[in-house]
């Protein structure tokens, strides 16, 4: 659990043929854009306000 103030610190997975993003639990099966099935494992940057 996070603290008031942090966000949590899980891996985002990166197409590895057109680059979205995805920032849900666990790497997705294949790319909703593109079909492809390669991902690369990325962490968020901090956020400044």
């Amino acid at each position: 659990m996070t603290r008031p103030g942090e966000h949590e610190r899980r891996p985002f997975y990166a197409c590895d043929s057109c680059g979205v993003v995805y920032a849900r639990h666990g790497k997705p099966k294949a790319c909703a854009v593109c079909g492809s099935e390669t991902f690369v494992e990325v962490m968020p940057k901090e956020l400044k306000y």
